[in-house]
């Protein structure tokens, strides 16, 4: 077996080629897709919320609003615009954001791990579908983004992010790969898929090696990821990660983790 760095993302797609066949399996071919919501005064802009639907709940990205009032409404409408979902959940950095959606009935599940770099987000979540509405307000929606209402776009972020893929090759024949992304000083584990012909041979744990490697060669204080119980949550918990929260009936039926391992304390050993 040989493991390569794949500067060049020749693999990427079997990467998720394999990850997408195993997922299926358990979730099959789930509803996704994505809108966009904004809530007009008089004709002015005064809220704006980008959805997003994927395995069963409703993600909320990008977040404006003038007002609790004005961010009910824009709930409701999202609320009432899938018809098969489970519940609401937005991950967010500002104080501001979760105060106000926990007064309209959000529930913290949890915190994401911070380095000294990057800021702690809180996870929320609702299962709420009825939020008060303010009549004097028109909501409109689309599925593409109104550039003519976005007059508060978020500036792009200035953060240096970089993306690694190693890739474990039996002869020419693709056996594994890993796709990691590094923002700041962490490391997330975006991907890794092990096709079922080489399942168990230590594929996983030697690309996960590999992705530390390089994270401590960077100095990098922590790496994160995400999991679900179909897919490595022991695995990762063998290899020192710990659960920082679990997101139960995520998809559904099935429950899903943020993981975490700290380096910074073993670099300073």
């Amino acid at each position: 077996m040989k493991y390569i760095e794949d500067k060049n993302k020749r693999y990427e797609k079997d990467i998720i080629k394999h990850l997408r066949a195993h997922n299926n399996v358990f979730v099959g071919n789930r509803r996704s897709g994505s809108s966009y919501f904004y809530a007009l005064k008089n004709k002015t802009v005064i809220g704006r919320l980008h959805n997003s639907l994927f395995w069963d709940w409703v993600s909320l990205n990008d977040i404006f609003y003038e007002d609790l009032a004005c961010l009910s409404s824009l709930l409701d409408k999202v609320s009432h615009y899938y018809d098969d979902y489970i519940g609401l959940k937005h991950y967010t950095d500002k104080k501001s954001d979760e105060k106000s959606l926990i007064k309209l009935g959000f529930e913290i599940g949890g915190y994401t791990a911070s380095t000294p770099k990057t800021p702690t987000y809180t996870y929320l979540k609702s299962l709420n579908r009825n939020f008060k509405v303010d009549e004097d307000l028109d909501i409109i929606c689309s599925k593409n983004i109104l550039d003519q209402y976005e007059p508060h776009k978020k500036q792009a972020n200035k953060s240096h992010t970089s993306h690694v893929y190693f890739v474990a090759l039996d002869k020419t024949s693709f056996a594994g790969g890993i796709h990691a992304i590094i923002e700041e000083d962490s490391m997330y584990i975006s991907r890794l898929a092990i096709p079922p012909d080489y399942k168990k041979q230590g594929i996983g744990t030697k690309l996960m090696r590999l992705a530390e490697e390089r994270a401590y060669e960077l100095g990098l204080y922590n790496i994160t990821t995400g999991t679900c119980s179909f897919q490595a949550k022991d695995f990762y918990e063998k290899l020192g990660y710990k659960i920082l929260f679990t997101k139960e009936n995520d998809p559904k039926g099935y429950d899903s983790y943020s993981l975490e391992k700290k380096l910074q304390k073993e670099q300073n050993d």
